[in-house]
Parts: structure tokens; sequence; C-alpha cells
């Protein structure tokens, strides 16, 4: 494989720390309620808790987001994650309503961000799954088919364009040594 045209960056995707991080306290400070870790969830919770009317402190030992939310690329799910199949077969009853949560979930934090005009950039792009051979494909059209049926809005395009997914032929696979061509598969939750 030739690597002349490849440029290497060191950039890792993951967010670095913001410019406007309050010094640490020097003081006692008095509140209604301490929310102990600036995570997504001291953050929503200190947030949720300050709408209603509390006198909130949240108190991170770093700076908010610092751990292992801003180590997840920024993605936001609109769908559960792990194996769809074997959670649909054990959850039959409460799989719906399962996915109906991941979907509004992730439709609460975009209007969330817009409400406080949080500055993140944030691009809604649905999920994309890449598929390389064919029993792969078939695995994207059960969770396709089982995702739809419990109410997502999801789409399934076939291999680069083709809607029932058949195969391309690269033109340059002529060579014996070539692996088969790449399929593509994109389950967009809405």
């Amino acid at each position: 494989m030739r690597t002349d045209h490849v440029e290497c960056t060191t950039f890792t995707g993951w967010a670095g720390p913001p410019g406007d991080v309050r010094p640490a306290l020097d003081d006692d400070v008095t509140c209604e309620v301490a929310v102990i870790g600036g995570g997504l969830a001291g953050m929503s919770t200190a947030l949720r808790l300050a709408e209603r009317g509390r006198d909130v402190v949240l108190l991170e030992a770093e700076s908010c987001g610092h751990g292992s939310a801003s180590r997840n690329a920024g993605q936001v799910a609109g769908a559960p994650g792990g194996d769809i199949q074997l959670l649909s077969m054990l959850h039959r009853k409460t799989f719906p309503g399962i996915v109906r949560f991941a979907e509004n979930s992730a439709h609460f934090l975009e209007r969330l961000i817009e409400r406080l005009a949080i500055d993140c950039d944030h691009e809604a792009t649905g999920n994309v799954c890449a598929t390389v051979s064919r029993g792969q494909m078939g695995r994207v059209r059960r969770v396709t088919k089982l995702l739809r049926k419990a109410g997502a809005d999801v789409e399934l395009h076939g291999t680069a364009g083709h809607p029932d997914g058949r195969p391309l032929q690269r033109p340059d696979q002529r060579e014996p040594t070539e692996r088969p061509a790449w399929r593509r598969s994109e389950l967009r939750h809405g």
C-alpha cells in the first residue's frame, strides 16, 4: 500500500479543556443542593434542579465534561446501544418504549442545545453502519426491521445506492488478490 499521499495529524477528536474554567473554591459555599461531578449526569441534574428553582452548586474536580463525557467523540445516538436483536428478543414488550426513549433522548438534547444556545458545533447527521459482507448486510436489514417495527424513524440504503443491496463490482477489481467489493448501508435515525 502506498502512503506517500497520506497526511497524518495529531488531532485526537477528544475535547480539550475549556478556556473559561472558574478557579477552585477557596471558601465555604452554602446551597440547597450540591451536585458532585460535572459529567453529563451531574450537569443535567444541576440544570434540571436550577430550572425548578433550587439553589444548586455543581462541584467538579477538573472541568465539566472532563472525564468520559469528553471522550465519546461527540456522538449522540438516537437508538439503543448494544445488540438490538438481543435487546428486542429479551425485552419484547418494553422494546418499543426503549427505542422511543433513545430516539426522544437525542431530540431532547438537540432542543436543549438550541434553547440554551450551547456552542458545541452539533450536527444532527444520524448513525451510519457500513458492511463488508452479505452476512453483515443481513444483520443491518434485520436490525432495521426491528427498529421500524418498534416505531423508529430509520432508513436503509443498499450497497452504494443499490436499493436491493447488490454489491458493486469495482472497475479495478480484476486482480485475483483484490478484496471483495465494499458494501455500504446506512441506518439513519431521524
